[in-house]
Parts: structure tokens; sequence; C-alpha cells
């Protein structure tokens, strides 16, 4: 398994990958920028910013706001799960796209070789 840090993430030119890795991983972490811009509420992003990539604890990031430990905790979730979500539904786009794709090419060769 590939395990990266929220930095190579966001910026996967600074990470040490090649070839097949490379592409899949910049793709990844393009997508998980896009989603940390448009999916997540502002309150979501701060803290999963704070929290993963400036290594806050979560009880850091809620004497730093004034609020619970736990309000912290449920906003990183609701973060994740927005993200994971995100990704998901890209990932099955992407498959379905690639799928219907080589059903065309079939059909075409089929075609020909009718022909």
């Amino acid at each position: 398994m590939l395990r990266v840090s929220f930095n190579d993430l966001i910026s996967p030119d600074n990470c040490e990958l090649d070839g097949a890795d490379r592409r899949l991983f910049g793709d990844y972490s393009r997508l998980v920028a896009k989603v940390i811009a448009g999916r997540l509420t502002k309150t979501q992003k701060c803290y999963i910013m704070l929290y993963y990539k400036d290594g806050l604890t979560m009880e850091e990031i809620a004497q730093r706001f004034g609020v619970c430990r736990s309000t912290v905790s449920r906003t990183i979730g609701r973060a994740r799960n927005n993200i994971a979500e995100a990704i998901a539904a890209e990932i099955l786009k992407k498959a379905l796209r690639k799928r219907s794709q080589r059903e065309r090419e079939s059909c075409k060769d089929e075609q020909n070789t009718d022909n």
C-alpha cells in the first residue's frame, strides 16, 4: 500500500514516485485538492488542514477555536467522509467511462469484421 503525507497529497511533485504510480497518485491528489476546495465547509477545511497539514491535535484545535474536542473530531470525521464519497464517485465515473469506451470499441471491431 502506498502511504503518503498530507503535504505529498496536496503537492505530488514533492514525492518520489515514478511511472503509473505517479500518474495515479497525481490524479488522486488533484481530486482530493478539488474536493477540499469545493465540497468541504470553511470549518471542515480549516480543521482538516490544521490537523493533517500542520500536525495540531484535536485538543489544540478545540482550544484555538473555543469548541469541544468532540466537535473538532466530528467535523474532521464529516470532512473525511465527504472526501471519501467524492473520491468513490469519481472512481466510479472513470470506471464506467472506460467500460463504455471499451464497449464502443468492441462494437466497432465487430462491425468491421462483419463487413
